[in-house]
């Protein structure tokens, strides 16, 4: 685990400080818990981006710190207990609290805060075409998201990128929001669709 942030002293309501981390951390199993190390650091202190787990190690994209939203991609490589942290394409413009996953050989990413406004935008990265960079998809419709979640399926070179929930404040003239359903991007049709709402466990609809 990397990056992050905390109050380490008042809560936000007594006027406390955020502060954010650049530490790299690897655990190993003890008998009863997890031993945890400090075995790298961080480019910079990050929190609130996305990170993915691939082939490649773990990619962590954007976020955003004490000085300002982050545009930076990097790749953790761990071996031997030693990190290495090789630079790949930086997102378009810095970007916090966005989601974003890993199938085939690609990384989609969503939602969040654009250049410091909640937005519409989606993105992919083609680890096989670093050269590309990040390539910008349809913008999604409906409310704007900030902290969504997502899932990314792959099939015979065919992307199906899920987008669920989230939460955006009032943003050029758009009311509150606080979304419940879902939406997903099919690479084959450049598109994306509506799906489903939550259901309970009879498959009733949940408002």
């Amino acid at each position: 685990m990397a990056g992050g942030c905390n109050f380490p002293g008042l809560p936000p309501r007594l006027g406390g400080t955020k502060k954010y981390y650049d530490g790299i951390y690897a655990a190993r199993r003890g008998d009863q818990t997890l031993v945890w190390e400090r075995i790298g650091t961080l480019p910079m202190p990050a929190a609130y981006g996305v990170s993915v787990t691939t082939p490649e190690g773990i990619v962590c994209i954007g976020g955003n710190n004490a000085e300002s939203q982050l545009d930076t991609v990097f790749c953790i490589k761990v071996s031997e207990g030693k990190v290495r942290i090789e630079p790949m394409p930086s997102l378009p413009a810095g970007i916090d609290n966005f989601t974003g996953a890993f199938a085939g050989r690609r990384i989609y990413v969503a939602g969040g805060a654009f250049a410091g406004k909640a937005d519409r935008k989606a993105f992919f990265l083609d680890l096989d075409a670093l050269g590309r960079g990040w390539q910008a998809l349809p913008d999604f419709r409906g409310p704007r998201r900030t902290q969504p979640v997502s899932a990314l399926f792959e099939k015979d070179g065919c992307y199906t990128f899920y987008l669920w929930g989230g939460f955006a404040g009032a943003t050029d003239g758009d009311p509150v929001t606080l979304s419940v359903d879902g939406l997903k991007y099919d690479s084959a049709t450049d598109s994306w669709s509506p799906v489903s709402g939550p259901v309970d466990r009879e498959g009733t609809a949940v408002s």
